[in-house]
């Protein structure tokens, strides 16, 4: 027998990035969802009596050891101060700890931010040290090319070289040979505008909003100074810019607006600090674009574009380190070479990047 059912239809949703939060008590992190206490995932730290990379087999056997004494010891304490002074059951409560992984070094940051070079994992044993990675901006979908590229060589540094030790080597690593590398690396690809390097496209979404987002604003400021072609539902690459406010205003006058996916002379003002450019750019639009940059005095703002890729991006990475090692590695350029524990020079790096900024400014916002 056929039973009639209610009938839904499939709607598409734009959908944009955002964070996602855990519930949580202050102090003792539990709560209650459903009548059920539950608890964020939590990890115990332990400090071998032996050597963890000489005899992973002893490694391994002792931590689970470790695990099902925990599970013996609360399992006591569930039952003496839960299970005689309440009608739970001691089939349906219970904690269970269980050794998930094993590693060789690691870190651990804020609250779901940690690095680890695991050599064993619930059961399977690694050939070599293998990544497991939460938070720290490495996975997450708009994370751009130079900023992955960056922090993977951080996590290599912190959770894959076992000689890799001295903190303020490690420090001097990251904050000056690595950060110098990919800021030079991205200064590279703004001059050659490869946008794929260090933008991450954005669309131009379908409706109304409070807050109209930048890559709205900047594609209709696009399609006003350079080319009407950027339309709703396209996907654009966002770059922050600064412009002669005068030189612009005077330039919109003398070219009016024609239709309502350009901005308006009442919507331009001295706020407008994005353009929005096709995600694909032919040469010779490419060349176009340029032009119309120097006769409206406009240039990108290459500080908002590495402080966004690479200031921002570095900055949960400090907090490993104790503020003694930050204040101790002002005066100390050394640092752990690629491939080796050999020691590096900054000051080449910083060098290159001193002569690159000479010819940064061409233009100014009034």
């Amino acid at each position: 027998m056929l039973k009639e059912v209610d009938r839904y239809e499939i709607e598409e949703v734009e959908h944009e990035e955002t964070y996602v939060y855990d519930i949580e008590v202050e102090d003792n992190h539990n709560f209650f969802g459903n009548d059920i206490l539950v608890h964020n995932s939590a990890y115990v730290l332990i400090k071998l009596p032996f050597s963890k990379t000489k005899d992973i087999q002893q490694t391994v056997i002792y931590c689970q050891a470790i695990a099902e004494r925990l599970n013996k010891s609360y399992q006591k304490a569930l039952e003496l101060y839960f299970y005689r002074a309440s009608n739970w059951h001691p089939e349906f409560n219970a904690m269970n700890f269980k050794s998930e992984v094993i590693a060789f070094k690691g870190f651990f940051g804020a609250k779901k931010f940690y690095g680890l070079g695991i050599i064993w994992k619930e059961g399977t044993f690694y050939d070599e040290l293998d990544l497991k990675t939460t938070g720290g901006q490495i996975k997450k979908a708009d994370i751009t090319r130079v900023t992955k590229e960056m922090l993977s060589e951080i996590y290599v540094l912190l959770c894959l070289k076992l000689e890799a030790t001295d903190q303020k080597l490690m420090y001097n690593t990251i904050f000056k040979k690595i950060k110098n590398k990919y800021t030079l690396k991205l200064r590279e690809a703004i001059a050659k505008m490869d946008l794929s390097y260090f933008v991450i496209p954005k669309k131009w979404s379908f409706g109304e909003k409070k807050v109209v987002p930048a890559q709205i604003v900047g594609a209709k400021f696009y399609n006003r100074i350079i080319k009407d072609t950027i339309s709703i539902g396209d996907s654009v690459s966002v770059l922050p810019i600064k412009f002669n406010f005068k030189t612009v205003i005077e330039w919109l006058e003398k070219n009016p607006c024609s239709n309502d996916n350009m901005m308006t002379n009442e919507e331009f003002s001295t706020k407008i600090n994005y353009i929005s450019l096709p995600v694909k750019i032919s040469p010779d639009e490419f060349e176009f674009i340029q032009n119309r940059f120097k006769e409206l005095s406009i240039i990108m703002n290459v500080d908002d574009i590495i402080n966004f890729n690479i200031d921002m991006k570095l900055e949960p990475y400090k907090k490993l380190f104790s503020i003694e090692t930050q204040r101790a590695c002002y005066d100390n350029s050394d640092v752990y070479e690629e491939g080796t524990s050999e020691l590096y020079d900054t000051n080449i790096s910083t060098n290159l990047l001193a002569t690159i900024d000479e010819d940064d400014e061409v233009g100014g916002e009034e």
